[in-house]
């Protein structure tokens, strides 16, 4: 992203953080005892420093056949081009995402006018640790089983992760192949000026994207990828209400650690609404002669703000 960008971002991302910086010891002042039993132990944190450390295995078997069939680009020799330069952070990355990796399966999806550059990695996620059920909040402890075994799930199934270079990365993404028809990566709850990179399968001619209010992107599919950025006058919208939400939430005066546990509430509440209202409503992907060959909408949970950094979520 470039530092004029940056700048007219920072001022929502800093409000939002000064915000909670502000009314969260008051929030999390209700359940000190509940705090004190999820607190990581310090085994628990070296554990947790060597296993983001540790290196991807390097895999040289076969891709599943299944799904070398429904992508071309994995299915073509690889290139030049898709070799990731020694030196790049992407190493880094997806230290901390994958436990193995096909690195003869490493794809160039994507090039900017602006030299960033977008690789495809497939490999295994690594497993994630789910907390305990009592330091999950409330209205999701009830999803801690499902949870659990969503983790399962995903260290056994193949996932592809997107990176890029050339530009300040936010970090890897990385998503299921199974899940490729649910569009994980484009209901991602952001307001961010970034491009959407997406992986898709062939016979894919392009990808329509539709909004709120029915603004709309069209995106052209080039060797199993399409790309495109959120329509500028949903994110200002968005981005609008929120600020506004902001200020009146924090301007006012709060005295006891109980309005101030409340605005937070509502604060992230509004974050929530506003993420909601920006995503987007409907993906379709579209045949050569304009076909719809698929749809699919965002998953009920899709904007939930937990786990969600603010500041990303509103400029990153």
């Amino acid at each position: 992203m470039s530092v004029a960008r940056r700048s007219a971002l920072a001022p929502v991302a800093l409000l939002v953080g000064v915000a909670v910086l502000m009314l969260a010891p008051a929030a999390l002042a209700k359940t000190p005892k509940q705090i004190a039993a999820c607190e990581t132990s310090g085994e628990s944190i070296t554990a947790l420093i060597e296993a983001e450390e540790s290196v991807p295995t390097e895999l040289s078997s076969p891709l599943e056949a299944g799904i070398l069939s429904r992508f071309a680009v994995l299915r073509r020799v690889a290139l030049a081009s898709d070799q990731i330069p020694a030196l790049s952070p992407v190493g880094g990355e997806i230290d901390g995402e994958l436990v193995s990796y096909y690195p003869g399966y490493v794809r160039q999806l994507k090039v900017f006018p602006n030299g960033s550059r977008y690789f495809m990695i497939p490999g295994f996620a690594k497993p994630q640790n789910v907390p305990p059920t009592r330091c999950l909040p409330v209205s999701e402890r009830h999803d801690h089983p499902a949870l659990v075994e969503q983790e399962h799930k995903l260290a056994a199934e193949p996932v592809y992760c997107i990176v890029a270079i050339g530009h300040e990365s936010g970090g890897a993404q990385c998503e299921p192949f199974a899940e490729i028809e649910q569009s994980p990566r484009v209901f991602t709850p952001s307001l961010s000026e970034a491009p959407v990179i997406e992986l898709i399968p062939d016979g894919v001619a392009s990808v329509r994207v539709t909004y709120l209010g029915g603004s709309s992107v069209l995106a052209p599919v080039d060797e199993n990828e399409y790309s495109f950025t959120m329509p500028a006058a949903v994110r200002s919208r968005a981005k609008t209400r929120f600020t506004k939400d902001l200020r009146r939430l924090t301007d006012a005066k709060h005295k006891t650690k109980a309005q101030k546990r409340r605005v937070l509430e509502e604060l992230l509440a509004a974050l929530d609404k506003t993420l909601v209202e920006a995503e987007p409503r409907k993906v379709e992907w579209l045949g050569s002669a304009g076909e719809l060959l698929h749809s699919s909408t965002p998953p009920k949970t899709s904007a939930t703000i937990v786990g969600v950094n603010l500041a990303t979520a509103i400029g990153g």
